[in-house]
């Protein structure tokens, strides 16, 4: 047993509320390891789908309003000291920000190595509070439900070998997905976002 599962197994939906309060302050544990331990331990018996689901997204969110309060009151210098977050890749995600607003923070927050620096462009734009945490409810739940059923799906299927299959396709799907999303940033004018 893994010491993630391990912890989910015995603090529950507090440990699932609390990991991703951290995801979304610092993107560490990664959401995907989380969701989907926790899904496959619904398919045991361990948990249930739906309390994971909220204590994740309700966690992600808190998280997420943190690191966009302290980007929106501290600035720019004040997060990149952190070293997680590269200046440039603020900047690039901030300027298309603010000419696509709530398309760069609905979509970003669904690509892996984007939806950590999505907070903290918001932050730096001064979005408004209230489209930023609707925005964030509603993706962190709809990421938090689909991971979760990856999990739950995993767990039920593991033996019989398509689980690789759609986790192949699934990084898949993520990479062009990323790499879309890339190309519409660039379709702004700007540098792209990652590198």
């Amino acid at each position: 047993m893994s010491d993630l599962e391990n912890l989910i197994q015995s603090f529950g939906y507090v440990a699932i509320f609390c990991l991703m309060i951290a995801n979304g302050i610092v993107s560490l544990p990664s959401s995907q390891f989380v969701y989907v331990t926790a899904g496959f331990l619904v398919s045991s018996g361990k948990l249930e789908f739906f309390p994971i689901v909220i204590a994740g997204t309700i966690g992600n969110t808190i998280g997420n309003i943190l690191l966009y309060e302290a980007t929106r009151r501290k600035g720019l210098d004040y997060i990149t000291r952190w070293r997680m977050f590269r200046k440039e890749k603020i900047l690039g995600l901030e300027c298309a920000f603010r000419r696509r607003g709530y398309i760069i923070i609905f979509i970003g927050k669904f690509l892996p190595g984007v939806k950590v620096v999505v907070p903290v462009a918001a932050g730096i734009a001064k979005m408004n509070r209230l489209s930023y945490v609707t925005i964030i409810k509603v993706t962190s739940f709809l990421w938090a439900a689909g991971l979760t059923y990856f999990g739950v799906y995993f767990g039920r299927n593991s033996r019989d070998g398509t689980f690789g299959f759609y986790s192949i396709v699934f990084v898949l799907i993520s990479i062009v997905a990323i790499y879309l999303f890339l190309r519409y940033v660039e379709s702004l004018s700007l540098k792209p976002v990652l590198q």
